[in-house]
């Protein structure tokens, strides 16, 4: 009995030590991120080794919203000096010799061309974010940037909490999943391409699966990339563009929910530069002005240097006017945030509202940027979402805010909404 005893007890040990080295295993062992991170590497240096990457992707979105379901082709070219981006009856980029070029289809009479070191570096000066927004982009962030944060960031389309959560490896090659506050992505990756991406973007009570399907070819030789422009007019910056083009006067957007007419929704929020926190409710009796934005966000960029010319001339005219702009959906991302306003040297005060769960909920906020403007009763009399161009969005900002301050409450001759 002894010898049985005993015996089972080795055999118990063993199996336990077995246990216990397989558990240390598998915690030593590589980390989804880590995992994902070197797929993604490889990748990486297979695009920007190659002579030439060949993209063709087929783009399927769903109906959603009232919107007619969308099957978009896109083809790319990138090599180290020139590049092609083009989207089926929607945009033709080029970036060839130091410039950059963007063609539209709808546009027969002008095309709009930058100089650019770079195609990231160009793309950022005309959609500061909002090149990251576009499905299909991983390609030119995966061939021209060196870093892994662009390329996961460019698979959640720019949302921000973008993390890997696990790495599968399947017949077809290794899938990579993760989410953002947005929602979710799975990425496929096999012989060092990306073969498949399945996104799926959640907004309050719907959500949408995007499904895009890629044929990569890396060439050793490179095609020659020439611009297409035709008879159209040259412009060299956006403002001169969209103004050619009647832009600034805005465009048809659904119609959003809005708080007009109704007491704003009290907070306490923190002011970025530690100065305290503010209190909505203790600035009754003062014209308050929200601008919901985000560092990710491309048409809050575009917009946010416009608010800060507002808000000097609020200062200018010792106006009873207080401007904060909220930064929102980019939670425990404090230090980026006062990071790019230090280096975009703004002086608007910025409320962190990330933290604030119930904050964007409470002020039905759907999307960025969004606008609210809050009377001397504490009455919201404006809310709006969107940008379409910054003369007319300062113009729209001083005629809602002298209408508030003389206690005109109506919806009449209010800003209409900026939308892009």
């Amino acid at each position: 009995m002894r010898q049985v005893l005993l015996s089972s007890a080795v055999a118990l040990s063993a199996t336990f030590a077995t246990s216990l080295f397989a558990q240390d295993n598998a915690a030593s062992g590589p980390t989804p991120a880590e995992q994902a991170k070197a797929l993604f590497e490889d990748v990486h240096k297979a695009y920007k080794t190659s002579g030439c990457v060949s993209e063709e992707t087929l783009i399927h979105v769903p109906e959603f919203m009232g919107m007619e379901a969308q099957n978009i082709k896109v083809k790319a070219l990138l090599s180290e000096k020139n590049a092609q981006f083009y989207v089926e009856e929607q945009m033709d980029l080029y970036w060839v010799d130091g410039e950059l070029s963007i063609i539209t289809p709808g546009d027969d009479a002008g095309y709009l061309a930058v100089e650019a070191d770079s195609l990231l570096g160009g793309l950022e000066e005309l959609m500061p974010g909002g090149s990251a927004m576009m499905p299909g982009m991983w390609a030119v962030q995966l061939r021209y940037s060196d870093s892994y944060d662009d390329w996961i960031s460019s698979f959640t389309m720019g949302a921000p909490g973008a993390e890997v959560t696990s790495v599968d490896k399947t017949d077809d090659g290794s899938i990579i999943t993760m989410k953002s506050m947005m929602g979710s992505a799975k990425i496929l990756i096999n012989d060092s391409k990306i073969g498949s991406v399945d996104m799926e973007m959640q907004q309050p009570g719907a959500s949408l699966t995007i499904t895009v399907r890629s044929n990569v070819s890396l060439l050793k030789e490179v095609p020659v990339i020439k611009v297409d422009a035709g008879d159209r007019k040259k412009f060299t910056s956006m403002e001169e563009y969209m103004e050619a083009n009647g832009l600034d006067e805005g465009v048809e957007m659904p119609e959003e929910e809005s708080l007009s007419g109704e007491s704003a929704p009290d907070f306490t929020l923190a002011n970025m530069d530690g100065s305290g926190n503010v209190t909505l409710s203790e600035l009754k009796g003062t014209v308050v002005v929200l601008d919901f934005w985000a560092t990710w966000c491309g048409p809050c960029k575009r917009g946010l240097p416009y608010l800060n010319q507002f808000n000097d001339w609020v200062k200018e005219e010792g106006l009873n006017v207080k401007v904060y702009a909220v930064n929102v959906w980019e939670e425990g991302q404090d230090e980026k945030v006062k990071k790019f306003w230090s280096d975009n040297k703004f002086t608007v005060d910025v409320l962190m509202g990330s933290d604030d769960k119930k904050l964007t909920d409470n002020y039905k906020v759907n999307g960025i940027p969004t606008t609210v403007i809050i009377g001397l009763d504490g009455t919201i009399v404006n809310q709006h979402s969107g940008f379409a161009g910054g003369d007319k969005m300062i113009a729209d900002l001083k005629e809602a805010v002298t209408k508030a301050l003389a206690g005109d409450d109506s919806d009449e001759g209010h800003a209409e909404g900026h939308n892009d």
